[in-house]
């Protein structure tokens, strides 16, 4: 069975969300249930448009990309630039990173997401969208050492591999302390700007 989830994307007039619930019955009459599950976040790309690539030096116009995903997120509405939580279970104490999941797995070497369902730890999120559905690269023209190939969902707008969060790095030890932390949408992995070679794009949640 696929199910298909279809809801606001970047160009819809209406880009509300409320969270809602599904349910799957293996009956007409809906006595016999089969799954049920709650979508609590919706998440918008903004697929084209780059806010920089790892050839960007200047902190300051480096963070200034930062702040126009911001400026891009809210303009959707109740819509968010995500904090790293919201997006992937991963940690990278080198990166300045460690409010992620981790249980000293594989994923741990790696330092790639958990795959695991998201929960809320009080009012916030541990996990996202990575963890939970994988790779979600609109192409398969991505050769990871890690992962191989990555597939994803080709009717997805998720187009690059770099999403812009609000946090930043925090490890006063580096020269890139302050910089603006990015996920890998192809295994979840977190990084400062810069420190990878792709461009780097908007993806915002909601509520």
């Amino acid at each position: 069975m696929k199910v298909q989830l279809v809801g606001p994307r970047y160009n819809s007039a209406d880009k509300s969300f409320r969270p809602v619930t599904f349910r799957l019955y293996a009956d007409r009459s809906k006595r016999n249930l089969l799954y049920e599950f709650k979508l609590m976040r919706w998440y918008i790309v903004q697929p084209g448009v780059t806010y920089g690539n790892e050839r960007i030096r200047d902190n300051s116009v480096i963070l200034s990309y930062q702040e126009q995903a911001k400026n891009y997120c809210r303009s959707l509405g109740n819509y968010h630039l995500p904090e790293v939580n919201e997006l992937t279970t991963a940690n990278d104490r080198a990166e300045g990173w460690t409010g992620g999941i981790s249980d000293g797995g594989l994923e741990s070497y790696y330092r790639s997401y958990k795959r695991q369902l998201s929960y809320q730890d009080g009012d916030r999120w541990m996990g996202g969208i990575f963890n939970e559905w994988g790779c979600l690269v609109n192409g398969s023209n991505v050769i990871d050492s890690f992962i191989g190939a990555c597939h994803g969902y080709s009717e997805s707008d998720w187009d690059s591999y770099w999403y812009l969060t609000a946090n930043n790095m925090e490890n006063i030890n580096s020269r890139y302390n302050g910089r603006p932390l990015v996920t890998n949408s192809a295994y979840g992995r977190v990084f400062y700007y810069g420190h990878y070679s792709g461009d780097n794009r908007a993806v915002c949640v909601s509520p």
